[in-house]
């Protein structure tokens, strides 16, 4: 059967006059936009449903699983999140215990509150020579599920936004022996298992169901991405019903098409792009080899051997003997130098290399990180102006009084910060990206955590949860 944007293609290309949605009806008059809304269709018939695939749009869903080997694959026009949604609804219901990485992303945490269900937190190693989380163990899942046998289902995010990635084989095989299946979130890695510079992908190392935002790390539309199923302990058809739910039912052709033409692309052109990217990180890694105050964060810069692997493409660029925060640094590269990264944390800053990437762009982004060195160094009054103390997220477990879900329903009240030692946090507070909740509804400001996301505030962040109108304010459950 020919390829969805051929077909589009083709369709609008007919004189057949459109009474149905959109209602652009593919005539908008844009320069830019006019191309895309003249294949951009309804579910009109000889070109399938995504809720109900048999025929083009299945023909692509068994492309994409072909090429990342799974069992099953299913097409995902709202982002990662959708698949998040549907994989922990799927597997656990109201009052269901599930093992959960804490820093896992929002969507999860949401979905934990729609199902009602109770979260087992494992805590990652911080890992202080780069003050950034690390990966998750099988031992602490075992010891987890141990104290835990009811659990329904195991989640975990490999890689993490900083590109670390967690032992799946063995977190697999821990949770098989309790019968659980185990849910990855692997939206920042859909390239890996395409090359074998890279590490292996979850979906061939056990994990039942493997989430990948594919518009993070390769060439398809914003908001795209895939739920891959494998093996026989997570039910298919309550999976494929949460899909559907959380999936508009007005789904973009225009997406779709990109999704398709994506996987042709790839399947084409891999092995070509794939060799492009890992030349350019090689020379640009060497590169900053060279470079006095930034470092480009590797394994082996570790000083105990905790067990990872990272993932190179994503590149963390960390500091210690320069007081500026990541915030300062992303500022730089946009104004000064035309160029916009991923994300800026505290102590470092995260860009991410692919496939389309050129040599021209590595090139530009060393030379601006060696010309923003000396900027640094020569411009003390600069330094002085972004300087900082120290900050590092390590708190201890936050002492949690209610589930997110049992917050809902409560009165709330708003309160300056400060104030809010020992009282219940009613919202998510979260630095976004990545969107990796500091703090969860339900959990107790300790005078400790307070004082943590003081710092971020007065170091030049805006956490979501707080509210910066001349004070820093916060939710509260009323006492």
């Amino acid at each position: 059967m020919a390829d969805l944007l051929k077909k589009l293609r083709k369709y609008s290309k007919k004189k057949i006059y459109p009474f149905h949605m959109p209602g652009h009806k593919r005539l908008f008059p844009h320069p830019y936009l006019g191309p895309l809304y003249a294949i951009d269709i309804t579910e009109i018939e000889g070109f399938d449903d995504l809720h109900d695939p048999k025929g083009i749009i299945l023909d692509s869903m068994r492309k994409a699983s072909k090429l990342y080997q799974a069992d099953e694959t299913f097409f995902l026009i709202n982002g990662s999140t959708a698949g998040i949604l549907s994989a922990i609804s799927g597997t656990v219901g109201q009052n269901d215990k599930i093992v959960i990485a804490r820093n896992s992303h929002k969507s999860a945490y949401n979905a934990i509150f729609l199902r009602k269900a109770d979260p087992v937190y494992i805590y990652p190693p911080y890992l202080k020579e780069v003050k950034i989380w690390g990966s998750v163990s099988a031992c602490e899942v075992e010891k987890m599920l141990d104290a835990n046998p009811e659990c329904k289902a195991v989640f975990i995010t490999s890689p993490t936004y900083e590109g670390i990635i967690s032992d799946i084989k063995s977190i697999a095989d821990v949770a098989h022996n309790y019968g659980l299946p185990l849910i990855v979130d692997e939206a920042h890695g859909a390239h890996l298992g395409l090359s074998k510079r890279f590490p292996e992908s979850a979906v061939h190392l056990g994990a039942d169901i493997v989430i990948q935002s594919i518009h993070k790390t390769l060439p398809f539309p914003t908001q795209t991405a895939l739920l891959h199923i494998n093996g026989n302990l997570v039910d298919r058809n309550k999976i494929k019903k949460y899909i559907s739910m959380f999936q508009t039912s007005s789904p973009s052709y225009v997406l779709l098409a990109g999704i398709d033409e994506g996987l042709n692309f790839i399947e084409k052109n891999k092995s070509r792009l794939f060799k492009k990217l890992e030349d350019n990180l090689d020379i640009f890694l060497n590169q900053c080899n060279q470079l006095k105050y930034f470092k480009i964060f590797q394994k082996s810069m570790m000083t105990r051997d905790y067990i990872f692997e990272k993932d190179n493409s994503r590149i963390v660029v960390t500091w210690n003997e320069i007081e500026v925060t990541g915030s300062y640094i992303m500022k730089l590269l946009s104004e000064n130098f035309g160029i916009q990264i991923e994300m800026a944390e505290v102590n470092y800053i995260i860009a991410i290399a692919g496939i389309m990437d050129t040599k021209e762009g590595f090139k530009r982004f060393y030379s601006a990180l060696e010309e923003i060195e000396k900027l640094i160094e020569q411009e003390e009054k600069n330094r002085k102006k972004s300087s900082i103390k120290k900050v590092e997220f390590v708190i201890n477990p936050p002492e949690i009084r209610f589930l997110p879900s049992e917050i809902e329903g409560k009165k709330i009240e708003n309160i300056l910060l400060e104030k809010a030692i020992d009282r219940v946090v009613a919202d998510y507070i979260y630095l976004y990206p990545p969107g990796l909740p500091l703090v969860i509804p339900g959990e107790i400001l300790s005078k400790e955590l307070i004082f943590h996301l003081v710092q971020y505030l007065e170091s030049g962040f805006f956490l979501k949860g707080i509210s910066q109108k001349g004070k820093y304010l916060v939710n509260v459950v009323k006492e």
